[in-house]
């Protein structure tokens, strides 16, 4: 019996900081009034929205990144021009206080995740 109950207390306190995956293009989340898109760039994110933090990072698909490689001066690029990705996870708040997780690839919407603001007695009319 004790088992049962800490596998459902677990459930229950996993499911709460679950964020679920959202398609922009079929829900309303907005800021500053602002519908957000599939369009929507992370400038403008960073524009509108509340507490907005970026991380930005570069991913290297082919070629030698030589800066990172031990005995680089041993090493040959084998691709000339490498396959350079920026990448961004933007996390922010909308004007509902819905917290919203959106990664970009290369300034193009990935995918975003949202836990939906739960609404108090005084925000329901």
């Amino acid at each position: 019996m004790r088992k049962i109950l800490m596998v459902l207390t677990m459930m229950g306190i996993s499911t709460t900081f679950a964020m679920t995956k959202v398609d922009l293009s079929q829900q309303k989340f907005t800021c500053k009034g602002i519908k957000l898109t599939d369009k929507t760039t992370s400038a403008i994110i960073s524009q509108n929205c509340k507490n907005v933090k970026v991380k930005t990072d570069k991913q290297i698909t082919s070629g030698h990144n030589a800066g990172d490689l031990r005995g680089s001066n041993l090493i040959e690029e084998d691709d000339i021009n490498p396959t350079v990705a920026t990448l961004q996870k933007v996390s922010f708040y909308t004007d509902d206080g819905s917290h919203l997780k959106c990664y970009y690839r290369n300034d193009k919407l990935y995918k975003c995740k949202a836990k939906k603001a739960k609404l108090n007695s005084s925000q329901i009319k």
